[in-house]
């Protein structure tokens, strides 16, 4: 039984993608489902793209990029 512990909730990744249709996720009434696809747009890419070639820039100038994945 379901107790709805958690007032909702938004999700875009599932452990098996596509989701099955069978999936308890789809009965709940708090939650909404989404395609794992925001990084899709025409606008993600650019934005994307410059923070990449800024985070070259600043290597080169001897500065700390501001998205570093693998610190190490």
């Amino acid at each position: 039984m379901l107790e709805k512990n958690i007032k909702g909730a938004t999700l875009d990744v599932f452990l098996e993608e596509a989701p099955n249709e069978n999936n308890l996720l789809f009965r709940l009434d708090n939650v909404i489902l989404s395609p794992h696809n925001a990084g899709l747009t025409e606008q993600s890419f650019k934005r994307m793209s410059t923070q990449v070639a800024q985070g070259i820039v600043d290597y080169f100038d001897n500065k700390k990029p501001k998205f570093i994945v693998n610190r190490k």
